[in-house]
């Protein structure tokens, strides 16, 4: 069985954005995070970038 929790906080049902807009969001975060990925790997290993 599936069910859906509703979510309180979205009061707004009629003006949710489409499902493109968020998703969009969250692949440039994705990408964000993945370019400053290997300076936060150094920090965590004790080296630097040069």
């Amino acid at each position: 069985m599936i069910s859906w929790l509703k979510d309180s906080n979205l009061t707004d049902l009629d003006n949710l954005s489409e499902p493109e807009v968020p998703a969009e969001e969250i692949i440039e975060n994705i990408e964000a995070a993945l370019v400053s990925f290997p300076a936060v790997a150094n920090e965590v290993n004790g080296e630097h970038l040069k």
